[in-house]
């Protein structure tokens, strides 16, 4: 028996929760006994170029929920669902949930809590976010976000920069951070918005990657991605990334201020070799228990479980 499982998505551009979601569908794909399909609102992004390129064939022209076995929905996607036609009463809804705001009582997100899902978050401190509102209908489970195929092909590019700086969410924190450290004689590769290839690229040739989140997020993929990569990586507490980044074991975590961030970069180069090469191997480690995998083995249980 084959099971149809549908994805709802509205893309304006190439984002962590999009990788995410286009991730879950990839697994899901490639399970026995099931198959995907994909609905791209009027509003979006051709389907070339974004996380789902792989699912042309799939990417559905209308939406029709009646006709899946199981809904899956992240974020905004529950609008397509509208509330009056109580369709998670008749379909499974499996919603994943990856950032803090669904526990902010004055976001449309919160409002969604209480329409019956199965849902995963992706981090501890999202599931214990949104479990202290008191809000869910439906169990809710923990399964971390994985490091895409992708990261494995970029593993033999050589270190030819000292230290990248991703730029993409805090523009003007990063640029003073560039500012200080180049007339330091310090190689900086300041890394704005580009194209997922390049942004890995520029990542891999890198000895020090210092990742710049916004100061709460639900996990924060750039830096494990930065530790698959080989980098040393830097990176102030963003609350989601307590769930993989250990200080002085397989990152640095400085405080958030431009100061402490410049000041750990410049640590970092100063670790010797063999402090050095044992964060990195912790670093690797930690990549290695963030597969696509391990993420299939938590999942399967729940769709069969839907059903």
């Amino acid at each position: 028996m084959v099971r149809h499982v549908l994805f709802h998505r509205r893309y304006q551009g190439w984002t962590g929760g999009h990788l995410v979601h286009a991730q879950y569908m990839r697994i899901i794909s490639q399970l026995p006994g099931f198959e995907v399909a994909i609905y791209l609102t009027p509003d979006s992004h051709g389907v070339d170029g974004s996380p789902w390129a792989d699912f042309a064939d799939r990417t559905l022209l209308e939406w029709s929920p009646e006709q899946a076995d199981i809904l899956f929905v992240a974020g905004m996607d529950w609008m397509a669902l509208p509330r009056q036609s109580a369709i998670e009463a008749r379909k499974p809804v499996l919603n994943l949930i990856q950032g803090l705001g669904h526990a902010d009582s004055q976001s449309s997100l919160f409002q969604a809590l209480d329409r019956k899902a199965v849902r995963i978050c992706v981090s501890e401190a999202v599931a214990e976010a949104v479990l202290k509102t008191r809000r869910c209908n439906g169990p809710v489970f923990t399964i971390r976000n994985a490091l895409a195929p992708d990261i494995s092909r970029q593993h033999s590019v050589e270190k030819t920069v000292r230290v990248a700086i991703v730029a993409a969410k805090q523009p003007v924190l990063a640029t003073q951070i560039a500012d200080t450290l180049r007339p330091l004689g310090i190689d900086v590769d300041l890394i704005e918005a580009c194209d997922r290839s390049t942004f890995l690229h520029r990542l891999a040739r890198s000895e020090i990657a210092v990742f710049l989140p916004f100061e709460r997020e639900g996990f924060y993929l750039p830096a494990l991605e930065g530790m698959g990569l080989g980098c040393v990586v830097v990176c102030p507490d963003c609350i989601g990334s307590r769930s993989y980044c250990r200080a002085g074991v397989n990152s640095i975590v400085p405080e958030y201020s431009a100061a402490d961030i410049v000041e750990a970069t410049i640590a970092a180069m100063r670790i010797a070799s063999p402090a050095r090469q044992s964060m990195l191997a912790a670093a690797r480690d930690t990549a290695d228990h963030h597969s696509e995998r391990q993420t299939e083995e938590r999942l399967v249980p729940l769709l069969n479980g839907m059903l």
